[in-house]
């Protein structure tokens, strides 16, 4: 692999088909060239419940035997999508960015993983119609913004607690869900 930086100056004073495959690549890099969500989707994505806190800590304990499933959970949390622009509280992430920030080639098994939290939420909220996650066909997955939070405030407790007693700690602080 090999890195190249380009100035402004060089990339103006390019031919202009160099210009346009350098303009290919960054918008295929960034995934700019992706269509739209449908409707359709839209209209599931506006149906995702949020995960609280709570809720998150308890689909861990369900998923524990599962180290990817719990990578992925924990992945949803870091800041790699985005808000969407027609739902200020549905956050879309890549599955390929997801893949790609867990080493995970196969996008399948990222796809299993996250049925299997699903699953798990389900369970922990006694309902089979609860949602927490929706696909469209442009590889990309919706999650509401306050799981997304929740998801990021679990993963700092855990990570700032000796020996993963992060539950417990915050329990027994009363710290735990402090977002909406």
């Amino acid at each position: 692999m090999v890195g190249v930086t380009l100035s402004a100056e060089l990339v103006k004073s390019a031919p202009p088909e160099v210009r346009r495959w350098i303009e290919a690549q960054v918008r295929t890099g960034l995934s700019l060239d992706h269509p739209l969500p449908t409707q359709q989707t839209r209209d599931e994505a506006d149906e995702v419940d949020i995960c609280s806190y709570e809720e998150a800590a308890k689909i861990v304990q369900l998923i524990a035997d599962d180290y990817l499933a719990t990578r992925v959970l924990f992945e949803l949390g870091r800041d790699v999508g985005h808000t969407v622009h027609w739902h200020a509280e549905v956050y879309a992430i890549r599955t390929d960015d997801l893949a790609h920030g867990m080493q995970v080639a196969d996008e399948r098994r990222l796809e299993h993983c996250l049925a299997k939290i699903e699953d798990a939420f389900k369970r922990v909220r006694g309902n089979a119609r609860a949602k927490f996650v929706v696909f469209d066909r442009n590889h990309r997955c919706y999650i509401r913004l306050g799981t997304h939070w929740h998801i990021r405030d679990l993963w700092h407790a855990v990570a700032s607690t000796p020996h993963g007693d992060e539950m417990q700690a915050h329990k027994a602080s009363g710290q735990a869900g402090t977002r909406t």
